[in-house]
């Protein structure tokens, strides 16, 4: 603005002065063309009363005494008797002159036009004489333009002198009326006091400002709000340009990708995690392209989830979800894992019943072997009842299908019930069980409770010698009350304990088909006490028994 200013204002003086100077040089001219005339009049009455004096001998006196002034004497008729520029004998009839015929008539006359003899725009001033001749003065009208233009360096020199004082003028002019200006303060205008003229823009400005502090502090709410929503998030969330830079992301994105606190703004998204599966994400995004990878780190299973975020004028970045999907992946393969396994229990039994009944019904078998045979039959059959009764209580485990209210429970108390179906199985293996500590209570959900100690003292009573001992322990501790089921059994090999918990895993399948158990057991204890928040723990060594405790909170 201020050199708009200063430009406007230094053109306008330099024109004003040129104007000026082309004003000067038609009034200088019109002053030298009226002198020049007055001159030539002057000049020619002077003569005109010389000649009327001294007759033609005053020419003879006078030759070459003016040097710009033409002086010409013409008879009545148009004969020239005298020319002091050229000889009188060359020059033609001037009786047809406008200024001689003029002054002939009229006494004395006067004409301008561009001169045969002299070869410029010439000024001509006639006079009548008494003896009836015409006495006329002559001046080039050049001579003015050549005045005129002898002063034009100086009037150039004013020019240029006027030009620079104006342009500083107008530089000190353009800092003073822009000074104001710039020191407006636009947070607070209409404290600003500066020009009338500009207060409907400071009106303007500030209700503007006003706007844009209420857009800013809604904007500023939101983005918080956002921020602390994405904060909080337990998925990971990855904001992108379209080129993969990173714009915003969330501590749960750092954790689930195992990546280290840093400043990751601005650098691409693989500088974080250069994996195939993060870097297919992206490129099929920036393709347009929503999609979703799988990606395996530090034994956990994530789920990238990309999606492209389209603007006015295309593609304009990239969201990125990171989810942990370890649970239901794991999950996923223990459902293929349970589905088989429940095919291949299942099948075993069905197909030692199918071959039995096949021997009795097409008459093969003995009369002394179809005892022996219905036996085996129904053992089979009761095996896979027990193991029908276990999966449906392990489903219902698993999708919490136990909806009974929690209740205080007195757990000694319970795990005597819970012996007693056990006794006859524990008496025909002379294993003795007995019980010991405190009638503490536990709140949980009394069948649920119920299944986890019964199968804790099963798997005992199941793989125990013959002639040992099963001893169930209730005791409080600092963490809440602690179950203890410990046994003088087979036991367990180390490398074997985290796996028993699993469904139909067996140590030792071969025993585990003599006692007849179905490999569900300790599954069912592991989701009761995940149900009541409770940990379970093991110890055990081959031959030397095994001992299960289960913590439950207070």
């Amino acid at each position: 603005m201020k050199r708009k200013v200063f430009r406007s204002m230094s053109l306008l003086a330099c024109a004003a002065v040129l104007v000026s100077m082309v004003m000067a040089a038609f009034v200088m001219y019109g002053g030298v063309y009226s002198a020049m005339r007055e001159k030539v009049k002057n000049e020619a009455a002077y003569v005109a009363a010389a000649v009327n004096l001294s007759g033609e001998t005053y020419f003879s006196s006078v030759r070459g005494v003016s040097d710009q002034s033409r002086i010409t004497l013409v008879a009545t008729d148009g004969t020239v008797l005298y020319d002091s520029a050229k000889p009188a004998a060359e020059l033609e009839n001037h009786l047809s002159r406008p200024e001689i015929s003029g002054a002939l008539q009229n006494g004395q006359s006067e004409s301008e036009r561009l001169s045969s003899t002299l070869g410029e725009i010439t000024f001509y001033y006639a006079v009548r004489l008494n003896d009836g001749s015409v006495l006329r003065v002559a001046n080039a009208v050049d001579s003015v333009y050549k005045a005129v233009f002898k002063s034009l360096p100086y009037m150039a020199l004013t020019v240029m002198g006027a030009a620079l004082l104006s342009m500083l003028a107008a530089r000190l002019f353009t800092k003073r009326i822009v000074r104001p200006i710039n020191a407006i303060d636009l947070e607070q205008p209409l404290q600003n006091d500066v020009y009338d003229e500009l207060s409907p823009l400071l009106s303007r400005i500030d209700r503007q400002n006003k706007q844009i502090e209420t857009q800013l502090s809604v904007l500023r709410d939101k983005q918080l709000e956002l921020a602390s929503i994405a904060q909080k998030m337990a998925e990971g969330l990855l904001l992108l340009d379209k080129r993969g830079n990173v714009l915003s992301f969330n501590e749960s994105a750092l954790r689930l990708l195992n990546v280290k606190e840093g400043d990751y703004l601005n650098r691409h998204v693989l500088s974080m995690n250069r994996s195939m599966a993060l870097r297919t994400a992206l490129e099929l995004s920036q393709r347009g392209i929503s999609n979703e990878q799988s990606l395996e780190t530090d034994g956990r299973v994530l789920s990238l989830m990309a999606s492209p975020v389209q603007g006015e004028t295309g593609r304009a970045g990239t969201v990125v979800f990171v989810v942990d999907v370890t649970e239901k992946h794991e999950a996923e393969k223990h459902r293929r894992e349970f589905t088989a396994n429940v095919s291949h229990e299942l099948k075993t039994p069905l197909t030692s019943i199918s071959g039995y009944a096949e021997i009795i019904m097409n008459g093969i078998a003995k009369e002394e072997d179809v005892s022996r045979f219905a036996k085996n039959i129904y053992l089979e059959a009761q095996r896979m009842i027990a193991l029908v009764e276990d999966i449906m209580e392990l489903s219902q485990l698993d999708e919490g299908a136990q909806e009974q209210a929690k209740e205080r429970v007195p757990l000694l108390s319970l795990a005597r019930e819970a012996a007693e179906p056990l006794l006859e199985s524990a008496a025909k293996k002379n294993v003795r069980i007995s019980f010991e500590g405190d009638e503490l209570e536990v709140t949980g959900i009394r069948q649920i409770l119920f299944e986890l100690v019964y199968n804790l003292i099963d798997n005992a009573v199941k793989y125990n010698y013959d002639g040992g001992s099963v001893k169930v322990k209730v005791l409080g501790e600092k963490e809440g009350v602690a179950l203890t089921v410990s046994d003088t059994g087979i036991g367990i090999p180390r490398e074997e304990h985290e796996r028993v918990f699993e469904r139909f895993y067996r140590v030792d399948k071969s025993h585990s088909k003599e006692t007849g158990g179905t490999g569900l057991g300790l599954s069912i204890v592991k989701h009761a006490a995940l149900q009541h928040k409770a940990k379970v723990s093991l110890e055990s060594e081959p031959g030397k028994g095994t001992a299960v405790t289960v913590v439950f909170p207070e």
